[in-house]
């Protein structure tokens, strides 16, 4: 529902261009400044309310699957997933949960989904294309067999905003590829 919200709340925006031009049969001023408008409104409501009630569901999430607690024992990222085949226009995540690392295994574990791949099972790690990519806010890092084939699609939820997990993903990324090294939990 993140990503319906924000087009939601900027179509006035777009009626009221595409209303302003059918009256004048051409496009003034005021038409050209609302078809303008319009995507940088929609890419800034999709930046702060794309992950709306993120940090709340973050918690119901440790609650229902950890008893309220997180591994000690293990690294954990917040991560929205998509396995290999998923496909969907509304949303490019099929679940959301944790991510955790442990010396030797990669682990996802969430609502409906959940992986384990042993270090030695997954070759690389690399970036992919989702549609927050599309409008620079954000990207898939993918878990990839040793052929390069993927195993599981990632982007970080640990930021309040689409742009910040971005950012943060850079570094998740890079904690990844240091992980399939070798490189334990920090």
């Amino acid at each position: 529902m993140g990503n319906l919200v924000p087009l939601i709340l900027a179509a006035p925006i777009e009626i009221l261009a595409i209303l302003e031009f059918r009256k004048y049969e051409y496009i003034s001023t005021k038409c050209w400044v609302l078809a303008i408008a319009f995507p940088i409104v929609l890419w800034l409501l999709v930046n702060f309310l794309g992950l709306f009630q993120n940090q709340k569901m973050r918690r119901v999430l440790i609650r229902r699957l950890y008893n309220g607690r997180l591994p000690d024992d293990k690294e954990a990222f917040f991560v929205g997933v998509a396995t290999p085949g998923f496909i969907s226009t509304i949303d490019p995540h099929e679940d959301i949960g944790f991510l955790l690392l442990d010396a030797k295994t990669v682990e996802f574990c969430g609502e409906e989904i959940q992986r384990s791949y042993a270090q030695s099972d997954v070759g690389k790690i690399k970036k992919g294309i989702n549609p927050h990519a599309l409008i620079g806010l954000g990207g898939w890092i993918v878990l990839a067999d040793k052929n390069g084939k993927p195993l599981l699609k990632i982007e970080p939820r640990e930021r309040r905003t689409l742009l910040g997990n971005k950012l943060f993903a850079r570094h998740f990324r890079h904690r990844l590829e240091r992980w399939l090294q070798g490189a334990g939990p920090t």
